[in-house]
């Protein structure tokens, strides 16, 4: 199956079906991709190419996305995944995308056994799938609408690689380079460090919703590590050195000393 899946997107890489113009032109409107080199753009590139060819997409309310919208999802998807390639999303099929905020056709029960009805939300992410997220969110990500560094997809990404150890609790299958009781400390201090800034009422870079489980923290901090690395690697330096590790790419380096080839 590996050996097939392998050949199949060679196959796809051969046969390209993004214009280049297109392609160049989102590289250079979104500061998300600033710094990528040549070759990190070509990586890039076709992981976005497979990414649409592997993944349903299912648009949702009416939404509607032209071929230069996809390929910016799924380049704004796979920018995680850069040097990790594709295989950590291969629990997961289905990209649902909705026009703007959405109500899940759900409610939730707290430990009272009171029934609460879900309010709007911008994006969801379930163990094996689906992933649920707003395009006209992410395009006020984009455009950085936002007091924090936010990026939706990005957001709902990463709860997919925490759910890579078996469940959403802040901490991925991590590499061999990062032992679990460091993750562990460097989180747990970290969460610790915001909670307390929000108790005495303090401005933070990151978004208090990081403070709502720490699985929503990791996914926070991932959002900022690509959107404002800079905020990150500055305030939570262990955190940024981990997510570095993790990730193998180092979003502050390459938008202050990189370039494009």
């Amino acid at each position: 199956m590996r050996l097939f899946r392998t050949f199949r997107r060679r196959r796809i890489l051969s046969a390209m079906s993004s214009d280049s113009t297109t392609w160049q032109g989102i590289l250079e409107r979104y500061p998300l991709f600033a710094g990528l080199d040549a070759s990190q753009q070509r990586t890039l590139r076709g992981l976005a190419e497979i990414f649409l060819h592997e993944k349903r997409l299912d648009l949702a309310q009416g939404a509607r996305l032209d071929e230069k919208e996809r390929l910016l999802l799924a380049a704004v998807a796979c920018l995680p995944v850069l040097a990790l390639g594709l295989d950590p999303y291969d629990t997961w099929q289905t990209l649902i995308v909705y026009p703007r905020t959405f109500v899940p056709r759900r409610s939730e029960t707290d430990e009272a056994g009171v029934v609460h009805p879900i309010g709007p939300r911008v994006g969801e992410a379930w163990p094996h799938g689906p992933v649920l997220v707003s395009w006209r969110d992410l395009e006020r990500d984009l455009a950085g609408e936002w007091d924090y560094a936010m990026n939706v997809v990005i957001h709902e990404m990463c709860h997919q690689l925490d759910h890579g150890n078996g469940g959403f609790d802040g901490m991925p299958a991590l590499p061999s380079g990062i032992a679990s009781s460091r993750w562990i400390r460097v989180f747990s201090e970290a969460f610790a460090r915001l909670e307390e800034a929000e108790k005495r009422r303090e401005e933070t870079f990151l978004d208090p919703y990081a403070l709502e489980a720490p699985a929503e923290f990791f996914a926070v901090a991932c959002e900022t590590f690509f959107v404002a690395p800079e905020d990150l690697k500055e305030g939570y330096p262990e955190v940024y050195e981990l997510l570095k590790i993790y990730f193998r790419q180092d979003p502050w380096t390459r938008m202050n000393e990189g370039g494009r080839g």
